[in-house]
């Protein structure tokens, strides 16, 4: 479980350029939470689109623990994708075989 939370990512969004910080992240699954405050503005839609969610301070551990349900859920969306789609690839390539063997 430690390993999968450290693909979880808050941002602080007094960091200075948290954007250019998240610009530069690998971000191969990872998930990034921007944390702001309650009094702060809602970030401008661009950059709302490097983040996949939002946490207002203050903030209680029931929001916490849901951004961290939210997370090991898009995570196994993420593998179960990946999953299908090589599935789809040997099931494409035992096709091409099948027709081969049928046309000798």
């Amino acid at each position: 479980m430690k390993e999968e939370l450290s693909e979880l990512i808050f941002i602080d969004s007094k960091k200075e350029d948290w954007q250019g910080f998240v610009r530069d992240l690998d971000r191969e699954g990872k998930s990034l939470v921007l944390v702001i405050e309650e009094s702060d503005l809602i970030p401008k839609a661009q950059d709302l689109g490097y983040v996949d969610d939002l946490l207002v301070a203050p903030f209680r551990g029931a929001e916490v623990m849901s951004m961290i349900r939210h997370h090991f859920q898009r995570q196994e969306s993420l593998q179960v994708a990946q999953e299908s789609e090589l599935a789809l690839r040997d099931l494409d390539e035992a096709n091409r075989t099948l027709e081969r063997i049928l046309q000798a």
